[in-house]
């Protein structure tokens, strides 16, 4: 496997340290950190993060945007989304698609354990039709450029993502759209993580590594099993990238360094 971070920790990092960027995307490079999880908004100021990450050696793995497609599809949101993936070189997107109303999150969390009730509830909830509708336009769009479109399980009861089985049925109505692992957010609902893999797995194409404790925490610091749940996917053949993940940690380069040695330490 190979390890990347959210460029947003980089960022933070940066600021908090009072370091200059490229002088943490090189520490985190020596770290082994080969690549970077972009969002959209990374494009939004006159920064050259490109120049940067080139100069550091490290590449995006992927490019991640939040959508509103229960008030409808933005085409032009998703054009952009598919042209800054390719322009730093990057095949996958992660879409955060939208959200359900307040009480439809609730609604879904009550069956959300039950996948026959989950699949009638979504199949019947207009905002998650039109966020299907979405994914499925996007997911055409970009593989006509070949980019992959990917999800993941979100860890808000508002999503309709939150769970393994809304997961499988967003995953069942789209054939080519494919699945982030995020280690630490079936906890949302309670999901199984290693239920969750088998379900998944064929079509994990990207993984966020998460852990989870009293606030934010370096992998391995937690009390998710994420040492077993990584080994397990090596076993069945994933060889991507395992994303960092720790937003909010006080002290973003420590958090990251903690974490990228201890995931060189599993060796795998």
């Amino acid at each position: 496997m190979r390890s990347s971070v959210f460029y947003d920790h980089i960022l933070n990092a940066a600021l908090q340290s009072g370091k200059p960027l490229d002088q943490v995307l090189s520490t985190v490079a020596e770290a082994g950190i080969q690549a970077v999880e972009l969002d959209l908004c990374n494009f939004s100021d006159t920064t050259d993060h490109c120049a940067l990450l080139n100069s550091a050696g490290v590449e995006a793995a992927c490019v991640n945007a939040h959508y509103s497609m229960e008030r409808g599809f933005d085409e032009h949101q998703a054009q952009a989304h598919i042209d800054a993936a390719i322009s730093y070189g990057a095949n996958k997107i992660l879409v955060v698609p939208g959200y359900l109303s307040q009480e439809e999150g609730e609604t879904l969390g009550n069956v959300i354990h039950d996948k026959d009730a989950t699949f009638s509830f979504l199949d019947s909830c207009g905002n998650a039709l039109r966020i299907a509708e979405g994914l499925s336009r996007i997911t055409d769009m970009a593989a006509q450029r070949g980019v992959t479109v990917t999800i993941e399980d979100f860890d808000n009861t508002s999503s309709p993502l939150s769970g393994l089985n809304s997961m499988l049925w967003f995953l069942e109505k789209i054939p080519h759209l494919m699945c982030n692992f995020d280690t630490g957010n079936f906890v949302t609902h309670g999901d199984d993580l290693f239920d969750a893999w088998e379900l998944l797995k064929d079509r994990v194409v990207h993984c966020h590594c998460k852990d989870r404790g009293n606030g934010p925490v370096a992998i391995g610091d937690g009390y998710l099993p994420c040492d077993q749940i990584l080994r397990r996917m090596a076993q069945d053949g994933y060889t991507g990238y395992v994303a960092i993940e720790h937003y909010g940690a006080p002290d973003q380069l420590s958090y990251i360094l903690r974490s990228a040695a201890y995931l060189s330490s599993l060796s795998i």
